[in-house]
């Protein structure tokens, strides 16, 4: 079943980075870390992870990468999409303990959606977001608007701290209780060896191919676990899968 959306927005917020706003009618709720697959009429579904939902209105933060992407970034007010969900699973926010959010690019679009609930729930939390450079800066001034601590690094210093959020992880992480993280391969599994050697309560978002949304054609496998990105995640708790014994990593 798909729901029809109503493009109210489509604005550059960083370098080729897009924040596209959707209105719709239909009562949908979404958890951060959920993904929904989004159709454009004549081209490829792609899947999505808000980075906010409210009250029929989608934020959905994209970078623009190949066709379809850019296809995205000339979409004009009024103008009419579809998708459908929510798919996969989210990030556990009831935890009572104080929350680090950390993300590399656009990975950072679910951790920013988990700002806000967790920001409504009068809960602690730390946003850390690691940008090639400032051109690149997404969501900093938004948190820091939620009431939560937020912190850039880039990678040229260009503002911030220069260097990498894992860097971050690695020093500060006895402050918290709960690290939810997503970003690019590599950045995933340094965090995923930080908090298994420190032994943090940690979700991990993974990415993969995904191409159904619904665990038929196994494009999105995780290597070595036969787990479904797309069914079993694509968040997943670093002790999950830790306790498998496999290698789920592209670059190992």
């Amino acid at each position: 079943m798909y729901i029809e959306a109503t493009v109210s927005d489509n604005v550059e917020i960083a370098e080729n980075i897009y924040n596209l706003y959707l209105t719709y009618e239909d009562d949908f709720k979404i958890s951060p870390g959920q993904f929904i697959m989004l159709w454009i009429p004549k081209l490829e579904e792609v899947p999505m992870s808000p980075s906010l939902v409210d009250k029929g209105r989608m934020r959905i933060t994209y970078k623009v990468v190949g066709e379809t992407t850019r296809f995205m970034s000339k979409l004009k007010y009024g103008s009419k999409v579809y998708f459908r969900g929510p798919l996969g699973n989210g990030f556990d926010l009831g935890g009572s303990g104080r929350y680090l959010l950390i993300g590399g690019g656009v990975g950072v679009a679910p951790l920013v959606y988990a700002a806000h609930l967790l920001s409504r729930s009068n809960k602690d939390f730390t946003y850390v977001e690691g940008v090639p450079s400032s051109n690149f800066k997404m969501f900093i001034d938004e948190v820091h608007e939620l009431g939560g601590e937020a912190i850039l690094y880039t990678e040229d210093g260009s503002e911030g701290l220069k260097g990498f959020p894992t860097e971050y992880l690695e020093h500060e992480y006895s402050r918290f209780n709960y690290v939810l993280a997503c970003g690019p391969e590599a950045f995933n599994k340094k965090v995923y060896e930080i908090c298994l050697d420190k032994g943090i309560n940690c979700e991990i978002s993974m990415e993969r191919l995904v191409k159904c949304g619904v665990g038929v054609c196994g494009s999105c496998v995780i290597e070595n676990t036969g787990l479904l990105v797309c069914l079993d995640g694509p968040v997943f708790k670093t002790s999950s899968l830790h306790s498998l014994g496999y290698n789920c990593w592209h670059d190992s």
